[in-house]
């Protein structure tokens, strides 16, 4: 507990600025030891609305490429799932530029990810990262 303590007074948040139309609001790493079961990336508006990024990877033995499907999670209206199909290995892959996912605060919300898988029984390193654009005018 005192160690915890001590960390929490000193740690601080990053920030990031792009030369870019875009701003960085949240940026990781996590790795998925468990690959059956999805990871949810979350990141929330300032009224307490989740906007979900839901990571599932499959095994498909005689799959050549990876592939990525996006689609909107049917069951949770604030999630979309990323499903990562590979056939034992994945290298730096993921989108080649951020992919419009919603709105965030009023403004268009994108995301973007990488992921590194070194074979099935490997667990995936995925980074990624929440970005905003321009804002949304009515």
């Amino acid at each position: 507990m005192f160690i915890f303590a001590l960390l929490k007074d000193i740690y601080a948040m990053s920030k990031f600025e792009l030369q870019a139309p875009f701003e960085i609001i949240d940026t990781g790493t996590f790795i998925q030891y468990m690959p059956n079961e999805a990871v949810i990336v979350i990141v929330t508006e300032n009224d307490g609305t989740p906007i979900k990024a839901k990571f599932n990877f499959v095994y498909e033995s005689n799959l050549g490429e990876p592939k990525i499907e996006v689609k909107q999670d049917d069951k949770d209206k604030d999630a979309f799932l990323l499903t990562i199909k590979h056939s034992g290995a994945v290298s730096n892959f993921g989108f080649l530029k951020p992919i419009q996912v919603g709105s965030f605060n009023g403004k268009i919300l994108f995301f973007n990810f990488r992921a590194d898988l070194n074979g099935i029984e490997d667990s995936a390193l995925i980074h990624y990262s929440w970005y905003t654009g321009k804002e949304i005018t009515k």
